[in-house]
């Protein structure tokens, strides 16, 4: 590596270079593992240090006074970079700050987190220390800039031995379509590439493999291995399995506790088992709530592996969390394998499982192949191609949840890319080798396996496709079935934007684009075919080039109306999402008539595309039938767009002049910069039961849905019931099953409900809400996890606790601070003394066992917004939508959160509950009997900390305390 580059960091009291100040700088000037230089300095900031930023770098208020001005400093740092390149981790924001001093306004720089994103998408997060500890790089101090500096260094070289053991061809290509963009990694990968042609490095990968048979072309890395296993066949009579030898299994002295010995017994795990046992005997339906601890996981497995390879018939699984998924794949199955085969039941290891996507996750090597063809347009273009080239030579499964694609342009360039393309078909895609495109194979795996496991997103877009995504099956296990509503209305929502619009019509094309697009791919077809057929198909090209140009600007007409509509609606401005149910009434407003004409002229120009490419599809298809086999790409393109563009036309046709009385419209804006930056048009259905019915319940012969939440509260009989699930859903014939957690929530769990605090809205509430968190931390040290409902309060909590917190030695971690909830969870974790403050994404699927999270803080009850469109409509068919809808969903939330506290049998834990509606209304009751029977407190927010501390001590016992009782 001849060049020389600076690995540069800094501290700042902030992300804003326009308002925050630099407190320390540190850099490495380096040539390959030669260190040439080191520098490092604090710098006086001229202003407040956050406690937030003293607590994450360790640099106090006093050292930085003392450090010289940041004008002193800047001839040195200028002097030691010079011309070099500079290298740091999120580089351009460290530049902000400089560069507004006028440093490195010409230096090249390189971002080893943009370098990781491309080389290391696999990675458990992309920051600095975690890529380090991912890439065996040892880390020791953090956030401080010289170490951080010598951190970029170590990581920068380990990215640069990984890009030299790319296969060639692959450097090549990313060299080549780099050359003519201002891509700053284009000299990173030149310098790679130059490294590997003098040999400096020996290639072990898939790649070196490719090239010493000569096999080392782009089409290579695209033919997926074919998948050897035969479908499924089942048999004509249905061998029931023996439910007291499966339950045998999991008994004391089982099998699984004779591989496991640290197996516990847990009978409520033993008798869900049974159920869903008999539910395969018998063909039947269930529904079973089990609770946190019973281990529900194996309790269907385990049923379900032995069905399935005894009679030769699929089980689907769904669930509705990446999670999940993973947990079934990397820890339940495994076991579950091992399990058949120690216990002769079935060789394990002939149990077939796969992993069943969506089309628009897995690539298509048709479109990608295209885009190889004309390039990059932008530097936005060459990175996520960049991505692709790079996992090419790796990946199985074409899966395009192994990149890491972070920003919605990255993502929409993705769907360009993926197989999302109704056309799609194995005979086109057997070009691609034995094991046809990636999606195909995906889809000959899962009609061979036993246990498909998909996510809810796909269960439904199987059934809006009348079944036409999955393998046949007849029995199906849906965990996490508390989402399933959830689930269905999102994947079939439909949003119509002013991106998602302008998108479409580029991958149509237009003169002015032609390097992409539809109109690209037949430009370049032309250039194969006779010159009549040439020449029609370039006045066919241009037709559509000139409607697709035409209907830009009836989109531009369309969505400025629909802006003008939500603005007279819903008026204001800031950073809050406004919304506007479309009813009658609204449509019956003046403006509509603005956004129906608007509409009436888009419809015109919108069906003059349709025509356009209509009849360049035919031509196609005849040419095709003729024998001209180049055109199946661009006719592959075509009919896709075919297919999208009448999708969308049929979408706002109804939406504007012709809504579904079964179907939910509503406008959507969010605010940003003092204008609305982005206004969308959206539709839902207004109730899934039917479709769950139609498609899930109906054509199976045993559904299993399951979760550890699934009952709310009857209000007349005032017990917990399945019923308000059950009408959700249309579920009304299913069998119910509950089961208890095997966990002693009256010895290890207290509910402290506060007495003395205002009620949500009132004067004086947010302000107690911080003082009971403060209360409650600083007795503990921390080990406090707190759920909002909203992002606002929690902000404001963050702000109000963060520096008297500091003082106690407490950090303070928020949700929507830019991390991860994954990178937020572990941070919390791994901290000795913290708060996580957080909103609905850590109300559930958070397992945080142990002492590192002790208190549990529930600001409010978890109601939905009531003018949240669906959640409107919905309510609006009940005779009392408050009490009949508002309050079961919310009861069925509030049961998620409360799960996050108790995760084993050795937990113990404070649920403190600062909405006192719990108590004063008469709703409240249902929301304490939906929970598990625990200890329960009641007392002033003053005493929290005192109660809390003693709880965990052990020092109150559930009814020492004469106002403590148990809860049921």
């Amino acid at each position: 590596m001849p060049s020389i580059f600076v690995a540069l960091d800094l501290e700042t009291t902030g992300l804003d270079p326009e308002t925050d100040a630099i407190i320390e700088i540190g850099v490495v000037k380096f040539r390959g593992e030669t260190v040439l230089n080191t520098w490092s300095t604090l710098v006086r900031p001229e202003r407040p240090i956050p406690p937030s930023v003293v607590e994450l770098t360790g640099i106090r208020p006093e050292e930085a006074e003392q450090a010289p001005p940041l004008r002193t400093v800047l001839p040195r740092l200028r002097a030691i970079v010079g011309n070099a390149i500079l290298v740091g981790h999120s580089i351009d924001q460290d530049l902000a700050f400089l560069r507004r001093h006028g440093l490195f306004l010409e230096n090249e720089a390189l971002d080893t987190y943009e370098l990781a994103a491309i080389l290391v998408p696999f990675a458990g997060g992309h920051g600095l220390s975690t890529l380090a500890q991912d890439l065996g790089i040892p880390v020791g101090v953090v956030h401080r800039a010289l170490e951080d500096a010598r951190l970029t260094h170590r990581l920068f070289l380990a990215l640069f031995e990984r890009a030299c053991q790319l296969p060639e061809p692959i450097l090549e290509e990313i060299v080549r379509h780099a050359a003519s963009l201002p891509w700053p990694p284009r000299r990173f990968f030149e310098e790679a590439l130059r490294t590997v042609q003098r040999g400096r490095f020996t290639d072990p990968s898939i790649g070196a493999q490719l090239r010493a048979k000569g096999l080392a072309t782009p089409e290579a890395y695209l033919a997926p291995p074919p998948v050897r296993a035969r479908p499924l066949r089942p048999r004509s009579q249905p061998q029931p399995i023996d439910e007291e030898e499966l339950a045998r299994l999991l008994e004391p002295g089982g099998a699984l506790s004779r591989i496991f010995p640290e197996y516990e017994h847990r009978p409520q795990q033993v008798a869900m088992l049974r159920a869903v046992v008999e539910a395969f005997n018998e063909g039947k339906h269930w529904m079973i709530e089990a609770g946190t601890g019973v281990g529900k996981s194996l309790a269907y497995l385990i049923p379900a592996a032995l069905w399935a390879m005894r009679n030769g018939e699929r089980v689907v699984i769904s669930t509705n969390t990446i999670n999940l998924q993973e947990q079934l794949l990397q820890k339940d199955i495994p076991i579950l394998q091992r399990l058949l085969s120690e216990s002769g039941l079935a060789d394990g290891s002939a149990l077939r499982v796969a992993l069943l996507k969506g089309r628009a996750h897995y690539l298509c090597p048709a479109r990608l192949m295209q885009w190889r063809h004309t390039g990059p347009a932008s530097v936005e273009e060459m990175r996520v191609l960049a991505k692709i080239l790079v996992w090419l030579p790796t990946t199985q499964t074409g899966d395009g949840d192994e990149l890491y694609l972070p920003t919605p342009l990255e993502r929409a360039l993705w769907a360009r890319l993926s197989a999302d393309n109704e056309t799609c078909t194995a005979e086109v895609c057997a070009a691609w080798g034995q094991g046809g495109c990636f999606l195909h194979r995906a889809r000959k795996a899962a009609e061979a396996a036993h246990l498909i496991i998909v996510n809810h997103a796909l269960l439904f877009a199987d059934a809006a496709t009348q079944n036409m995504v999955l393998p046949e099956y007849r029995h199906l296990i849906v965990d996490e079935a508390h989402h399933l509503e959830q689930a269905a209305t999102k994947q079939l929502t439909v949003e119509i934007d002013r991106f998602g619009l302008l998108r479409l019509l580029q991958e149509a094309g237009s003169a002015r684009e032609h390097r992409g697009g539809l109109v690209g791919a037949l430009l370049n077809l032309g250039r194969s075919l006779p010159p009549a057929l040439r020449n029609t198909l370039a006045g066919m090209t241009r037709r559509l080039s000139d409607a697709v140009e035409a209907a830009r600007t009836g989109v531009d007409l369309l969505m400025n109306a629909l802006t003008a509509f939500l603005e007279e609606m819903a008026p204001g401005r800031g950073e809050y999402t406004r919304r506007v149910l479309l009813t009658d009434a609204e449509r019956s407003r003046p403006a509509w008539a603005a956004v129906e004409q608007a509409w009436g002229l888009l419809a015109v120009r919108w069906g003059a595309v349709q025509e356009a490419l209509n009849a360049i599809r035919t031509a196609l298809t005849e040419l095709l039938e003729h024998g001209f086999t180049e055109v199946e790409e661009a006719l592959g393109l075509a009919s896709g767009l075919s297919h999208d563009f009448e999708k969308i036309r049929q979408a706002l046709e109804a939406a504007i002049r012709k809504p579904s009385p079964d179907t939910v419209y509503w406008l959507e804006g969010h605010g940003g910069e003092g204008d609305w930056g982005r206004v969308g048009l959206y539709a839902a259905p207004l109730d899934v039961g039917p479709l769950v019915r139609r498609h899930l319940l109906e054509p199976r012969r045993c559904v299993i849905m399951t979760s550890a939440t699934l009952r709310t509260v009857d209000r007349e009989r005032q017990e917990p019931s399945f019923a308000h699930l059950k009408n959700r859903l249309g579920a009304w014939e299913m069998e119910e099953l509950a089961l208890d957690s095997p966990f002693d929530y009256r010895r290890n769990a207290l509910l402290y409900l506060v007495t003395d605090i205002p009620e949500p809205g009132q004067a004086g509430y947010l302000r107690a809400v911080e003082q009971a968190i403060l209360e409650a931390a600083r007795a503990i040290g921390g080990r406090t996890m707190v759920l909002f409902t909203a992002y606002a309060p929690l902000r404001r909590a963050a702000r109000a606790l963060m520096a008297p917190l500091a003082k106690a030695g407490i950090a303070v971690y928020e949700q929507g601070d830019g991390s991860s909830r994954r990178q937020l969870v572990e941070r919390f974790r791994s901290a000795e003394r913290a708060v996580l403050l957080g909103t609905r994404s850590l109300w559930e699927g958070v397992d945080i066992p142990g002492e590192a999270l002790s208190c549990l803080v529930i600001t409010r009850l978890p109601f939905e917004v009531p003018d949240e469109p669906v959640f409107a409509a919905r309510s609006a068919q009940y005779r009392d939508p408050f009490l009949d809808y508002a309050v079961p969903e919310a009861v069925l939330r509030f049961r998620q959160g409360f799960g996050r506290l108790i995760r084993s049998r050795s937990d113990r834990g404070v649920v403190v509950i600062l909405d006192r509606r719990i108590t004063s209304r008469t709703y409240g009751a249902w929301f304490l009997m939906a929970l598990p029977p625990c200890a329960i407190h009641r007392g002033p927010l003053t005493e929290i900390g005192k109660v809390v501390k003693a709880w965990l001590e052990d020092a109150m016992g559930p009814t020492e305390n004469a106002s403590a009782g148990v809860l049921r």
